[in-house]
C-alpha cells in the first residue's frame, strides 16, 4: 500500500493565489457589523422627520377624495 502525503506537505506545496482572486475585507475601516447594523436599523427605527408628515396627511386626504 502506497504511503500518502501528509497534509500539511499539500499545504505547503500550494501556490499562492493570484493578486485578483485575493479577497477584500467585507467591513472596511474596522467597523464592527454591530456598528452596520445600528447604521442601517436606525434608518427604520428613528423618529420621523417633520417633512414626512407634511406630505403624508395631504397624500391621505386626497386619496380619501377617491374611495
Amino acid at each position: 500500500m502506497a504511503a500518502t502525503p501528509h497534509i500539511n506537505s499539500l499545504l505547503a506545496q500550494a501556490p499562492d493565489p493570484p493578486p485578483e482572486l485575493e479577497r477584500k475585507p467585507l467591513v472596511q475601516n474596522l467597523h464592527s457589523f454591530a456598528w452596520i447594523s445600528d447604521k442601517i436599523a436606525g434608518v427604520a427605527e428613528g423618529k420621523t422627520p417633520g417633512w414626512w408628515w407634511w406630505a403624508f396627511l395631504p397624500s391621505v386626504a386626497v386619496m380619501s377624495l377617491a374611495l
